[in-house]
């Protein structure tokens, strides 16, 4: 028998599920992207690392065959236009040695992509 309360309970309940429902495309395509994105950093890490210059895949000059250091920096501040108000990197000092892997991160706008 069909009754009020009933068709009630049945509507909120029906309405408690239009937003998992509507969020379903978007989290099936989060992970879509998400496989896909791991699928590309597994392939990075699985390439050959060539330490050595010979081997390397790239051409480099012979002054840093030689030089333990292929970059260096030492007590860097950087800053848009010399404006000391806004400072992007700060008393910077890190040495990169030649032939190695080097990992950038932090947080958004901390100055990564400056760095480089």
């Amino acid at each position: 028998k069909l009754t009020a309360a009933a068709v009630f309970t049945s509507l909120a309940l029906f309405n408690m599920l239009v937003g998992p429902l509507n969020a379903f495309p978007w989290v099936l395509n989060g992970m879509v992207e998400a496989w896909v994105s791991l699928n590309r950093v597994q392939k990075f890490l699985a390439l050959k690392y060539s330490p050595t210059i010979d081997d390397a895949p790239f051409v480099l000059e012979d002054t840093f065959r030689g030089n333990q250091d292929c970059v260096q920096l030492h007590n860097v501040t950087l800053s848009p236009n010399n404006e000391e108000e806004t400072v992007v990197l700060r008393d910077v000092t890190f040495s990169l040695p030649f032939a190695s892997l080097c990992v950038v991160k932090g947080d958004v706008g901390s100055g990564k992509t400056t760095l480089l």
